[in-house]
Parts: structure tokens; sequence; C-alpha cells
């Protein structure tokens, strides 16, 4: 009996921790976070106009998006007007286009919008929000709004256009860049995302950009100091200094950029691109099937061959805006050639980034889950090359469901 109990208290006993509680009498205060300082290149003079600048601004109106440095990727601090320049862009893009005219804007966007966004967040982790050259950014071949608005800036400058880039706030990115283009009176105005090729004319209501906090070109830094902020209720006349304060007087000297002279666009290697399609086509009606794991997937050949002749012209007619391409015109001519035929589904199109991400935007129309006893899908792949590896993913994916034979 006494053995069995001095085992017990050794089992018990075997387990015991000691724990301690230290602190400190007084508490530390925390430190402030430290102030980042970066190497520069740019004039001591300059930069301390810049923090008086940038501090008269903050007084101003503290919640608006200025700028009068940027880091660069080299991790030393550059005036912000460096950054933009003209920049010729591939000549396949606006060949036998008017510079000045609507579809060669609109091409040029699209273009932009198809480079791979990614935050710095990702790209730098850890480090402050770097901004690159555009040649850099179409070696790395991914950006964030930056580098997207500066590409499209002086791609626009390079067409005879009056451009800025715009520091301000929009839903959802936050503190962001958008692009603006004026026509010769100032009055009228287009407002572009960069990263998403989309255009919001004067007076559009439903514009993400909530708040414009400063105006750049390669001449100067222009902050806002008008009473609103919102673009609808602003006033983008430069010259006027009652609504904006230049950082620069009106005498001097623009500064060298630090863009190069032009980029080398080279050609897309279209063996890649055909070999990526087969890959794409493959792996989606793989994951289709294993998406069914209850029912029988069958693929109608016919509705493959329609939709891939439609996937084929899907990214002119949306460069050309002509109106092409639209759903019920897609519904006319497919069930013109299939019959009396229930058609479910649509195209959709995205930057090429990886097949994964394709796959999961095709997940996400749950096409798949339509379980007729009678239901065929049809699936289509096309890559439209741009110059440099930007690539236009467009996949349309369908049910079809003959009528006919389901009446029966």
């Amino acid at each position: 009996m006494h053995e069995r109990m001095e085992s017990q208290f050794m089992q018990q006993s075997s387990g015991t921790f000691l724990t301690i509680f230290v602190t400190l009498e007084p508490v530390l205060k925390p430190m402030d976070p430290p102030r980042l300082s970066f190497e520069s290149q740019e004039d001591t003079e300059l930069l301390a106009k810049c923090a008086v600048f940038m501090a008269d601004c903050n007084k101003r109106y503290p919640t608006r998006n200025v700028k009068t440095t940027v880091i660069d990727i080299k991790g030393e601090s550059v005036l912000i007007t460096r950054f933009i320049r003209a920049l010729p862009p591939p000549p396949e893009l606006i060949e036998g286009l008017n510079p000045g005219s609507k579809e060669a804007t609109e091409k040029l966007a699209r273009f932009v919008s198809l480079i791979p966004f990614v935050s710095d967040n990702v790209t730098y982790a850890g480090i402050c929000d770097l901004w690159s050259t555009c040649d850099q950014f179409m070696q790395m071949l991914c950006g964030d709004e930056e580098e997207h608005a500066i590409l499209l800036l002086n791609f626009f400058l390079h067409l005879g256009k009056q451009a800025y880039l715009v520091l301000g706030a929009a839903v959802p990115e936050g503190n962001t860049a958008y692009v603006l283009t004026l026509d010769q009176t100032a009055r009228d105005y287009t407002i572009w995302n960069a990263s998403t090729g989309q255009q919001y004319f004067k007076g559009d209501p439903h514009t993400p950009l909530q708040s414009v906090g400063a105006l750049v070109n390669d001449k100067n830094i222009w902050f806002n100091v008008q009473r609103q902020a919102m673009p609808i209720r602003m006033h983008f006349d430069v010259t006027r200094p009652a609504d904006w304060k230049p950082f620069f007087g009106a005498t001097a000297t623009p500064l060298p950029s630090i863009q190069p002279e032009s980029i080398y666009f080279p050609p897309t290697d279209q063996s890649y691109v055909s070999n990526l399609v087969d890959v794409i086509e493959r792996t989606l009606k793989d994951r289709i099937v294993s998406w069914r794991p209850r029912h029988i997937t069958r693929w109608n050949r016919s509705g493959n061959s329609i939709l891939r002749q439609i996937a084929k012209g899907l990214e002119e007619s949306i460069t050309k805006n002509d109106g092409r391409g639209g759903a019920s015109e897609h519904n006319t001519q497919i069930l013109s050639q299939l019959g009396d035929v229930r058609f479910t589904g649509y195209p959709m199109d995205q930057p090429f980034t990886n097949v994964e991400s394709i796959v999961s935007a095709v997940r996400s129309t749950e096409v798949h889950k339509i379980q007729d006893p009678d239901v065929e899908f049809s699936m289509a792949v096309h890559i439209h090359a741009y110059p440099s590896s930007v690539l236009a993913v467009w996949v349309y994916v369908a049910a079809i469901v003959n009528t006919r034979r389901h009446s029966l």
C-alpha cells in the first residue's frame, strides 16, 4: 500500500512546472516608431523645400494624398516629377490609328491594365512603398497602382495629351494613383484607373476616386487647396492659384527624368502562347470533371468550336469598343448554330498570372453545379498576346441542355 501511494506521488510530481512573472518598476515608456530616412541624390536645398511644402500641405488638409518625393527600388528618395516622361508605346498598339483618337487611348489603357497587379506589400515585403521606372516595371511584369498609372501617363504624354498623375484616395484602394486627361479648355476631363483600364468622364458619380490631393506632371506638383476634394466638385485648371498650390514657380526649369528615352517591347513567343492555351484547356476540363464526382460530364464538341470562334474576336471587340461581343449577340449566334438548346454561360477575361487563378475564376461561376441529366458542357480558351508577354486570357465556359431531348 505504501509503495503504491509513493508511486502515485512520483507520477504526479513529474509534471510540476514553475511559472515566473517579471515586471519593471516604473514601467518603461514604449519607444516612438522610427522615422524612415533614405539616401538621396537630390540637392539638399530641394529636399528642404520639399519638407516645407509637405508641412504646409499637411497643415491645410492633413488627410489629402500628396507626395513630393518617393522611394525608388534602390532605396533612394527621388523627386516624383522625375518619374514622368513621354514614352512611346509598342508601335503595333497604335499603328494605323489617330494618336489623339479615343480608340488609341483606350487600347493603351487596355494594354497597361493587362500587366499583372501585385501590391508592394507582396513584392517588397516589410519595406515601404517603392516606385519602379517604366522599364523596370516591364521587366518585372508586375506592379501596383503607381507603376500602372505612371506607364499609362507617359504613353498619353507621347500622344500629345494634356495629362497628369492624380494622387488621391479611392474605394476600395485607399491612397492611390490615377491618370487625368484634360481637353484644351481644362473643363472636360477623363479619369483613368490604369490598373483596370476603366475610364470615368466628367460628372460621373460612380468614379471610385473619392478625393484628389495633388496633380503631378514632368514639370511640377500641384496641391489641391480647394475646399472640395471630390472630382465632380473640383476645378482642374492648375493655372488658378486659388485652387492649386504649385511646388515650383512658373519660371523653374524642369528637372531631368530618371525614365529611359524609350522601352524595348520584345515580341511574345507564339509557341509559348499555344502551349499555354493547351495547358489551360486541359487543366480546366480535368477540374470541371473533378468538381462533379457524382455526375457524368459530357462535352459538346460543336459548342466548343462555336465558343472558340467567339472567343477569338472578344479582345478585338473590347479594344475597338464597337458594341460587338455582347451577351445577347453571343446567345443569338450560339442558338442559331446549335438549334433548340438552353444555354448558360458567359466569357471572362483576365491578365495571365498563373493557371490556378484562371481555375479559381472559372469555379466561381458555378456553371459546373448544373445537375440536369441532359446537360453538356462547352469551353474555349483564347489568349491574345501583346508585346512583352502581356497576355489577355479569355475563357468561355457554358452549360448546354438540348430542350427537345429534355422534353421527351
